[in-house]
């Protein structure tokens, strides 16, 4: 039985081997992929024979298995991946447990990839490398590590402590990261405001996934006003009240350690009375390996209601050509002319849009918690602790039908 799918695509479809393919390139069928499956043991100071492919297919994947030897069981396990230039890869490494659970799920789409990981609780290591629009020739090398150490910082959209984002179609989507927050009264909990003009205390948490110490780590920080598009020229240094950069030097994390290390922030208000941020956070470790689990971006900033359950929300919008808002289900409806979106379940809607001042200042838009809304549900290991999924409000810029980024803001 053949599923069918409302795009004239069968990538996406259940078809037999030897069906006819549609989608664009010199591929017919699905036998003409030939997938390469393969099944290794690594042990410990073992490398692997190198597995080298030419000419591989559009669209096709090989798969490659790789579980410990449990009479010699290996500590670290780098995968080291490289492709020709010609090819649009698509590498992912899955991490299972005993129980066949994801560890974790590292995914990376350039054409050399360099990622070591930690054996002690895996059961198999399954890497999919797939070729996308271009063909092209690669190679893919698993060598034993006897230590490594590997400090990360989550992402937005991500459970704490893990490398792959949540799937948008089951949860709440948004742009936070859980491990950064600002907590000014101490009590381990995001505050959820940041105040102008004075320090508060920013924290960042970091964790060490590796088997040996990690040592000299840094961590530097910026910030801009949040909007969905980002701008690289805009970026302002973390400083504190007295105007001293902000950067935390020569700390350590041993094996499985998960710790909080703050600075202080006072950001500027230019006049706009802009108080939604994004802040950057970059990670560096000599000598680790591993180099993608070290920079976060994530929205600070909170919208008060009124007692009649009304608030204003200020969003920084840099009109693009072919650029609108919009929305995922269940959070916030917004301006026609800036974009549409369904009011089914919403939790919060619009009431109006209000000019605002100048041209430079953010558009303001007026809102309100509607009764019996409902949103998606968020997932609470996404988030800083003390702050709640059903609060948050996020807003998605499109160009053409491509989320280019976002915003999220706490209610």
């Amino acid at each position: 039985m053949q599923q069918k799918n409302p795009v004239a695509d069968t990538r996406f479809e259940y078809v037999e081997d030897m069906d006819t393919v549609n989608w664009p390139s010199t591929v017919t069928s699905l036998s003409t992929l030939k997938p390469q499956i393969s099944d290794a043991f690594i042990a410990k100071n073992e490398t692997l024979p190198t597995y080298s492919i030419t000419d591989m297919k559009p669209w096709a994947a090989n798969y490659y298995r790789i579980s410990p030897n449990i009479a010699l069981p290996p500590r670290m396990v780098e995968v080291s991946f490289s492709s020709t230039s010609s090819m649009d890869p698509l590498i992912q490494i899955i991490l299972l447990s005993a129980t066949n659970d994801i560890i974790d799920i590292h995914r990376c789409d350039k054409s050399t990839y360099l990622k070591v990981v930690n054996f002690g609780s895996v059961k198999s290591m399954i890497v999919i490398v797939g070729s996308r629009t271009s063909p092209g020739d690669y190679s893919l090398t698993f060598r034993e590590v006897a230590n490594a150490s590997d400090t990360m910082i989550t992402r937005w959209n991500t459970i704490e402590g893990k490398e792959y984002e949540i799937d948008p179609h089951t949860g709440g989507w948004h742009y936070v990261s859980p491990d950064i927050m600002v907590d000014n009264d101490g009590d381990g909990l995001s505050d959820g405001v940041v105040y102008f003009n004075r320090d508060n205390d920013l924290k960042v948490r970091l964790r060490n996934k590796g088997n040996s110490t990690a040592q000299n780590i840094q961590v530097d920080f910026w910030y801009q006003k949040a909007a969905p598009g980002l701008e690289s020229s805009e970026w302002i240094p973390v400083q504190d009240i007295r105007g001293l950069t902000q950067q935390i030097t020569g700390q350590q994390l041993l094996p499985g350690d998960v710790k909080w290390f703050g600075v202080k922030w006072a950001p500027l208000d230019d006049g706009t009375h802009h108080e939604h941020w994004c802040v950057k956070v970059k990670v560096t470790v000599p000598d680790e390996i591993n180099t993608d689990n070290k920079m976060i971006l994530s929205n600070f900033g909170r919208v008060i209601l009124n007692p009649d359950g009304n608030g204003v929300l200020r969003v920084i919008w840099r009109k693009r050509r072919h650029a609108w808002w919009s929305i995922l289900p269940g959070y916030l409806e917004i301006p026609q002319e800036l974009g549409r979106t369904s009011d089914i379940e919403m939790k919060y809607s619009l009431i109006e849009e209000l000019p605002p001042v100048t041209k430079t200042a953010p558009v303001l838009l007026k809102i309100a918690r509607p009764q019996n809304a409902k949103a998606r549900e968020v997932i609470k290991e996404s988030l800083p602790p003390g702050v709640k999924g059903e609060n948050l409000i996020t807003l998605i810029e499109f160009v053409g039908n491509r989320a280019i980024g976002g915003v999220s803001i706490e209610v």
